[in-house]
């Protein structure tokens, strides 16, 4: 027992939150996957898909604003401007949605036109945010890595679906020329593992929270049924299955590799 529980503190904590969430993974609903193709066939669904999670960066990244000159996720947090999203998440959705579009999205989600499990999502975030920060090292590493790992080529598969001749329309998926992805990637793996100096305990409580992240994010994708934009293109694809069915399989090897590197 004593070898069992030795071997495992000695397993880099990011290394033990890939492996809890394999199952997870495992079981994704393939129509998510079917969602967000189809999402990547109209401009107006595409833009209401990033504003669902478009809340999730913000709270993700007001919480961490809180610890960048001290607390418990400081060591963090001092990387909160390296990859910062919710700019790029604001340039997007006016983009798509125009600015008349974009703020009555927003003023939905602050009011009870927000889906439940948004709310519910925004809800945990909080929670965590006052009274156990450290769950938070759980979202910050799984929602950012994802995209460090697998946002450029997602921004490709956009950018080429969508027609777009610059980085308008993908700049949340977007890192700067001086940004260095990779090497975020790994101070961010450092920093988890070692800069944030997590006891055992606490790795308990981020891998438990590691489990969450996947089941909100899926529930989250998963009210996108209730957009009466789905509808319009779901109603398209069932006349034009033909290029759907070239879409689909690139979102979903593109999603699986994406999350596959994130968790290297």
């Amino acid at each position: 027992m004593a070898a069992t529980t030795n071997k495992t503190s000695m397993t880099p904590l990011t290394e033990r939150m890939r492996t809890s969430t394999k199952n997870v993974h495992d079981r994704s609903d393939r129509l998510v996957n079917l969602k967000l193709g189809l999402a990547l066939t109209s401009p107006q669904l595409y833009g209401e898909a990033l504003g669902l999670f478009a809340p999730v960066y913000e709270t993700i990244e007001a919480i961490l604003e809180r610890h960048q000159d001290g607390g418990r996720l400081q060591p963090l947090a001092a990387l909160l401007n390296e990859f910062r999203r919710s700019p790029g998440f604001d340039e997007d959705l006016r983009f798509y949605l125009g600015e008349d579009g974009s703020s009555e999205l927003r003023d939905r989600q602050k009011g009870s036109g927000a889906p439940r499990e948004l709310q519910e999502y925004i809800n945990r975030l909080e929670e965590i945010g006052r009274e156990d920060p450290v769950r938070l090292v759980a979202y910050a590493y799984h929602m950012y890595m994802a995209v460090l790992a697998g946002g450029f080529m997602i921004r490709k598969l956009v950018k080429r679906t969508m027609r777009l001749k610059d980085d308008r329309g993908v700049r949340a998926l977007s890192f700067g020329p001086d940004t260095d992805t990779r090497d975020l990637r790994r101070r961010m793996k450092l920093c988890v593992n070692e800069g944030l100096g997590l006891d055992e305990k606490e790795q308990i409580a981020v891998l438990e929270e590691s489990g969450e992240v996947f089941r909100r994010n899926n529930e989250l994708v998963g009210t996108v049924r209730d957009s009466a934009s789905f509808s319009r293109v779901f109603a398209k694809w069932m006349w034009g299955l033909g290029t759907v069915c070239v879409v689909v399989p690139a979102v979903v090897i593109v999603f699986s590799l994406s999350q596959s590197k994130s968790n290297k």
